[in-house]
């Protein structure tokens, strides 16, 4: 209740409303049913009832939830530079989801464009922006955030303290590790975790914390490191997550030489900081495992199936009291329209609106339904099945896959029906012009016999032109006529056409004084 100043907190229903979300925060986030949140709400409106002013009651019976990152960072002067003005962390109250909602999905467009790949699609229902607001750590540094919006600012709120580390409890595919990214974004911090080889043991889990080590204590980085329960290979692996979230220290992580080179580069740090301290090496070393515990924020992000969490627990309880928990739980039926709500939206559907909302409906009905059918199937046969957030996604885009392949069939299938009815209607008209031919014989028969007549007439015409000009073009001798023998050639395949035609017909007049 410190961190908001007096300006931001001006009239009594803040001031209490301030106090409903700090309890919420600090105490109701921790129960894991239904019946102990509404037992904690009735408890709370009681006190503030009876101890306070029964009509400011009213004033905070709504979820208000107060953040640090809503501002935007002022225009830099001419003479400033752009990479240097942050934006102001003030610790106000968010009078509306809607705006918080809006704030949240600028932020993850901006987080889209630093990530590598395809960018991550999210939804920002209610549960989710109260999760980014309760995981977002935040030191002097800046804030962090995560990603539905009540989900979000569970997470954001985390982060906001300085060596803030979380628990985040929920089964596989609940959006743990999306929202934690998206609240170290915010925050400003780097995202670490590790990458699983065949080969990755105990060794290379210290390198890797190293590093990590390296990064918040010497260069005074804050960073975000996200270990799931999928990256334990080895049961070891949570014995050195549990020195870190207990005392900040490893042992035997760095040799002696390390240390010397990390103590000797943080003395002139520690001198700007603490003028006052002798530059011991015990001093600069104890500065430098503050440091790692102030900018290193561990999450963790573990399910509650099985016997396992129970085991890790009584082994390694660091993992629980040096973190803040927060349970994922089920999509209640609002979440999970606005999810299909979401998939579907620019999805088409060959239907109308009203169709495509009942569709939109029935998705989170069946999934909300199998959710009890497994809780009646533990009561009957004691065997746990679980439907989770991502099978619920892998069941919407199956059905998306599903009907896109069936319309692209039924679509090649109309076409494939529109050529074969272009096809009838071409042949039933050839077949009434094939049945209207046999009926007119005389006609037929009269069209072919001109053909034939004027083809030999042409034929004909055209010989005795060719002889004509070649006769003409020969020269007579003035000794008197001479006999020229000529051959009489005629056409191919015309010899009948010519035989009774006389030969002045074909030489022309002029071969009377040729001929003998």
């Amino acid at each position: 209740m410190l961190a908001i100043k007096a300006e931001e907190c001006t009239t009594a229903p803040i001031l209490l409303s301030l106090f409903r979300h700090e309890c919420q925060r600090v105490i109701a986030d921790r129960f894991v049913c239904c019946e102990d949140h509404g037992w904690f709400n009735k408890s709370l409106t009681q006190v503030l009832r009876e101890l306070v002013d029964p009509h400011l009651v009213s004033a905070v019976q709504h979820d208000f939830c107060f953040v640090d990152f809503l501002r935007e960072a002022p225009e830099p002067a001419e003479y400033e530079e752009v990479n240097v003005i942050e934006a102001p962390k003030v610790y106000e109250m968010v009078h509306s989801l809607e705006v918080l909602t809006e704030k949240l999905k600028q932020f993850h467009n901006r987080f889209n464009e630093t990530v590598t790949g395809s960018p991550r699609d999210l939804v920002f229902f209610n549960d989710a922006v109260m999760h980014i607001i309760k995981v977002n750590v935040n030191d002097s540094r800046g804030p962090i955030c995560t990603r539905t919006p009540v989900l979000e600012l569970w997470i954001s709120r985390i982060l906001r303290t300085p060596g803030g580390s979380a628990l985040l409890i929920g089964v596989s595919g609940s959006g743990q590790r999306s929202l934690s990214r998206l609240a170290s974004f915010i925050a400003g911090y780097k995202t670490f975790q590790i990458v699983l080889t065949r080969s990755y043991g105990v060794s290379n889990l210290l390198e890797d914390i190293k590093l990590l080590y390296k990064t918040a204590g010497a260069d005074g980085i804050g960073i975000t490191f996200i270990f799931t329960d999928s990256d334990i290979r080895e049961e070891s692996f949570l014995e050195y997550i549990n020195h870190i979230l207990s005392s900040g220290e490893v042992p035997s992580l760095f040799s002696r030489e390390e240390l010397g080179e990390i103590t000797e580069c943080l003395l002139p740090v520690m001198k700007r900081e603490f003028p006052h301290h002798p530059p011991t090496f015990d001093h600069l070393y104890e500065y430098f495992i503050s440091r790692c515990r102030r900018n290193l924020h561990v999450i963790l992000c573990f399910s509650p199936v099985g016997d396992k969490f129970r085991m890790r627990s009584l082994k390694f309880p660091a993992l629980f009291s040096g973190c803040t928990m927060d349970w994922f739980s089920q999509w209640s039926m609002q979440d999970l329209l606005e999810v299909s709500g979401h998939c579907l939206s620019g999805f088409h559907i060959a239907c109308s609106s009203e169709v495509k909302s009942h569709v939109i409906e029935a998705m989170g009905v069946i999934h909300d339904k199998m959710s009890e059918i497994c809780a009646s199937y533990f009561h009957r046969f004691r065997r746990r099945t679980y439907v989770t957030p991502k099978s619920y996604l892998s069941f919407i885009n199956g059905y998306k896959n599903i009907y896109a392949e069936k319309w692209k069939h039924i679509t090649e299938q109309a076409e494939l029906m529109n050529k074969v009815a272009d096809l009838t209607r071409v042949s039933q008209t050839l077949v009434s012009v094939l049945d209207r031919l046999p009926l007119q014989p005389s006609v037929v028969a009269s069209g072919s016999q001109e053909a034939l007549s004027e083809s030999s007439n042409t034929g004909r015409e055209r010989f005795r032109r060719e002889r004509q000009s070649e006769f003409s073009s020969r020269s007579i001798s003035p000794h008197g006529p001479s006999v020229v023998e000529f051959p009489l050639i005629l056409p191919p395949e015309s010899g009948e056409a010519f035989s009774d035609v006389p030969s002045e017909d074909i030489l022309g007049p002029e071969s009377n004084h040729i001929l003998t």
